[in-house]
């Protein structure tokens, strides 16, 4: 049962189609509900967009391990990277994601080679990494829905 709605705002996009060379406009609404029900909240959650929005914050706080690593603060970065280890394992079981799944994988990968100083080698892999997150999600944001 909802308990309170409210519309949050509205976006409007116009854009030109690219395989078509159309104008085209696209509009949406944000809207927050509360409920009491745990099973209701879970049915209603957008899981491709919280897939994203996981790994875009698993993504920056790899950036601030790469960070501590090249002050050479190994503590802050090792931590850094356990902790987004775990907030990755702990989405890909929630949400059933095996792309949470690889990026929990990638990430222990690096916190091993920083752990056994492989500085290097853990500092090229995390900026890959980083590098493939951004390239890919600065494609989705030009994609028009419907075209992934």
């Amino acid at each position: 049962r909802v308990l309170f709605r409210s519309d949050l705002g509205t976006v409007s996009v116009r854009y030109r189609n690219m395989s078509s060379g159309a104008e085209d406009h696209l509009t949406g609404k944000a809207r927050i509900e509360y409920c009491d029900s745990a099973k209701q909240v879970d049915l209603t959650i957008n899981k491709p967009v919280l897939e994203d929005v996981v790994a875009m914050v698993a993504n920056e706080q790899n950036k601030l391990a790469t960070a501590y690593l090249d002050k050479g603060n190994l503590k802050e970065c090792i931590q850094c990277l356990d902790a987004n280890g775990k907030w990755l394992r702990d989405n890909s079981v929630k949400l059933g994601s095996k792309k949470l799944e690889t990026y929990y994988r990638l990430n222990n990968s690096q916190l091993d080679q920083i752990k056994s100083n492989q500085l290097n080698t853990g500092r090229k892999a995390m900026r890959a990494v980083q590098s493939q997150l951004d390239n890919q999600q600065r494609y989705q944001q030009n994609v028009a829905p419907g075209r992934k």
